[in-house]
């Protein structure tokens, strides 16, 4: 990069874009799914053009793994959350259903 120039960042989570710029990483439990998504299909790519040299692979593969398990800590949240609503949902329509049996 050409100093004094930005990369194009539009569209780009902010803790991706600290990242990709080599500021200090953020912690993948402070990125929201979407940065951390974000973060690891950059990492990937990396990895895949062979941008990076073994050792900084090695280092970004345990960050990878690390953002891995947070999207999938907020997914098993939003799912539980899901079933949560569902259920509850199920039990007003079977309350509902029962009051118009007693009618």
């Amino acid at each position: 990069m050409i100093s004094g120039t930005r990369p194009d960042t539009a569209g780009v989570g902010v803790g991706y874009v600290a990242w990709l710029m080599g500021k200090t990483e953020t912690k993948p439990d402070e990125l929201s799914f979407e940065e951390s998504l974000e973060q690891l299909e950059g990492l990937i790519e990396r990895v895949e053009s062979g941008e990076i040299g073994l050792e900084e692979a090695i280092a970004q593969y345990e960050r990878g793994t690390a953002l891995v398990k947070r999207c999938r800590s907020v997914l098993d949240v939003a799912e539980k959350r899901i079933a949560e609503l569902t259920v509850g949902q199920l039990r007003g329509d079977l309350r509902a259903d029962g009051d118009a049996a007693d009618d």
